[in-house]
């Protein structure tokens, strides 16, 4: 099992400690907090450096210096996250219609923003995850097998 597995490696020293100060975090975290709220609405970065009280110009220098990336990249990636969820969990949505529930405005954009992130086109993404979940289709009463010793019947498998 994983949680008791001796096979890892530590991502920061034994002795490391936070050097950002609590109000900080707590900055940041209205931050993360509005954009997991508001990423399919048109995000004004006014509005965003109004809720941790800076002026636009501060917030941005900011952010950037908290996560190493601008802070249109940051929503931009939550919205590709978004989309690859809906991509990968769903048939009858079109691409256009997830690029526009994911919060993008025009589907040119959403294309670009989401080749660079996963450097994938999204039907490219859509078609490996949607063969994905067909191997794991086949191979779950397999796994419960070997694993459980459960008997399975051959019977034809019919997806829907």
């Amino acid at each position: 099992m994983l949680s008791n597995s001796t096979d890892y490696e530590l991502i920061t020293s034994i002795n490391y400690t936070n050097t950002h100060k609590d109000s900080e975090t707590d900055r940041m975290q209205k931050v993360h907090d509005y954009v997991i709220k508001h990423y399919r609405d048109t995000i004004q970065l006014q509005e965003v450096s109004g809720i941790v009280s800076m002026s636009e110009a501060a917030f941005c220098r900011y952010f950037k210096k908290r996560t190493n990336k601008t802070f249109s990249d940051f929503v931009n990636e939550i919205r590709i996250g978004n989309a690859c969820k809906l991509l990968s969990t769903t048939e009858d949505l079109s691409i256009t219609q997830i690029a526009y529930e994911s919060g993008f405005n025009t589907l040119s954009n959403f294309n670009k923003q989401f080749q660079k992130i996963t450097q994938k086109t999204p039907s490219l993404y859509r078609a490996e995850a949607m063969r994905k979940w067909s191997e794991l289709i086949l191979i779950l009463p397999l796994y419960k097998s070997f694993m459980y010793g459960i008997r399975i019947q051959s019977q034809p498998l019919r997806l829907s």
